[in-house]
């Protein structure tokens, strides 16, 4: 971070559909942490992205020139008739950006909205 502490994410699945997305950060090289703050992506909840779906984080959060910070993540939906099955459900590659150092994301920005079955991209600037 640019004030020298250290950031990590944790998502936390509370139940089939809510998950939530905590925020917590070191200073002293990861021996003590301050308490999980919620983060927010787009003024919802990790959880309320994807309908009866998901959203999960996958890559690490990597600071762009402008000074933001940018992660990849999926959404997921279930598929036919509601199955969660593999063949079934379905997942959008997304990628989110922060203008506050992590505490806040805005919208998931998909990246083919035409293509699903995507997920687990990555980018570079």
């Amino acid at each position: 971070m640019e004030d020298g502490g250290l950031c990590q994410l944790n998502s936390k699945r509370v139940s089939e559909n809510d998950r939530r997305l905590h925020r917590r950060v070191s200073y002293d090289g990861g021996r003590t942490w301050t308490r999980r703050a919620k983060i927010l992506i787009g003024g919802k909840s990790i959880g309320e992205w994807g309908g009866k779906g998901f959203m999960s984080l996958y890559s690490p959060m990597r600071r762009l020139s402008d000074g933001s910070i940018a992660m990849s993540s999926s959404i997921h939906r279930p598929g036919r008739n509601g199955s969660w099955k593999r063949k079934h459900y379905r997942c959008q590659s997304c990628f989110l950006l922060s203008d506050d150092e992590g505490k806040s994301f805005k919208r998931p920005v998909v990246i083919d909205r035409d293509k699903f079955d995507s997920n687990e991209c990555d980018f570079a600037e």
